[in-house]
């Protein structure tokens, strides 16, 4: 059904009629107007700032809290929540910390909820902030891990996060980037882009887990990388594809990907192959994403079989749709359902 879907739709059964020029052009407005402004990271770092000197006074005085997620990755899009990370020096009790945590803040909350996720976290909305919805976990290592490396990509060359912002954009407009509707998370997004530009031919962006980093292993994953950015800059420069044809290029390159045999892994540059898995793996699904530290998890797992030929379709539509000479807001406008 997917195969058949994309064949339809193929470009290599289009006339290609794109002009680059103003696809970049619409995608510089995008990330203008999409991005998580300066302003809303200022407010969100207050709020952090806030809530630490609450945390050190009503919790311990050894805690401190962090931003993680999309709001400190240089990836946020405007309604990006607040992702908050409260880190002890050593592993503590989770449900009674974040209950009292959410004693701690009850008289500064117009809302608090503990939810029970992969990860358990207190959802809360502060009074003096009711439009900002926020998160806090506790020693959340992996998600901050996972922030730094992709801030570090953000910063190698303007054009990646240009693209993430305008890819995650056109993901929430076709509904492909909801895990409780069964697609893509954001954060998948991310990394489905870095994978991408690590494949362009020169690349923009280097593999940074490579033999460079300084491995540092938490439990029994190495969460090691280079950051050290600058000396990759150059290289990326290398590559003189302008944001539309990379755009272009992305729809293009997902809509004919080995979605079958392939685990996109940005922690390697070989191609990683899907094995022969038990019948129930987490690796049997149509998307898998590896996470880049913590290796076996797939974040494709939330896809199920309607919500994969959705995220698929999408890119084949949209790779379509350029190629016929549709606008970037046409096909944001206009999706497969």
């Amino acid at each position: 059904m997917i195969s058949s879907l994309i064949d339809s739709m193929s470009t290599n059964n289009i006339n290609i009629n794109i002009d680059f020029q103003s696809l970049s052009e619409e995608i510089a407005v995008i990330f203008t107007t999409s991005r998580l402004s300066n302003e809303t990271i200022s407010i969100y770092e207050g709020i952090r700032t806030r809530l630490d000197r609450m945390m050190k006074l009503g919790i311990r005085s050894d805690c401190s809290v962090e931003i993680y997620g999309s709001a400190r990755s240089g990836f946020g899009i405007v309604g990006s929540d607040l992702d908050l990370n409260l880190t002890f020096p050593q592993a503590v009790e989770e449900l009674e910390v974040l209950k009292r945590i959410k004693k701690t803040i009850r008289n500064s909350c117009i809302s608090s909820n503990i939810i029970e996720a992969r990860t358990r976290i207190l959802k809360f909305r502060l009074t003096s902030h009711p439009d900002v919805d926020s998160s806090i976990s506790l020693n959340n290592y992996f998600a901050l891990r996972n922030t730094e490396l992709l801030n570090t990509y953000s910063k190698i060359d303007e054009r990646v996060p240009q693209l993430v912002v305008t890819v995650k954009h056109w993901a929430k407009m076709m509904g492909i980037a909801d895990t409780i509707q069964h697609t893509l998370s954001q954060y998948a997004h991310s990394l489905l882009v870095i994978y991408f530009l690590q494949r362009r031919q020169p690349p923009i962006l280097p593999n940074l887990q490579n033999d460079n980093k300084i491995s540092d292993f938490y439990q029994e994953f190495d969460c090691g990388f280079d950051r050290d950015y600058e000396k990759y800059r150059e290289l990326a420069q290398r590559n003189t594809e302008t944001i539309g044809e990379l755009l272009y290029n992305y729809f293009r390159f997902y809509e004919s990907f080995g979605w079958y045999d392939t685990i996109v892994d940005i922690s390697r540059l070989e191609r990683a192959r899907k094995e022969s898995k038990p019948i129930k793996s987490q690796w049997t699904k149509l998307i898998c994403i590896r996470d880049p530290f913590l290796t076996v998890r797939n974040l494709g797992d939330v896809c199920n079989k309607e919500g994969s030929r959705k995220v698929i379709s999408e890119f084949g539509y949209a790779a379509a749709m350029i190629s016929e000479g549709r606008s970037l807001a046409y096909v944001l406008n206009n999706n497969m359902s």
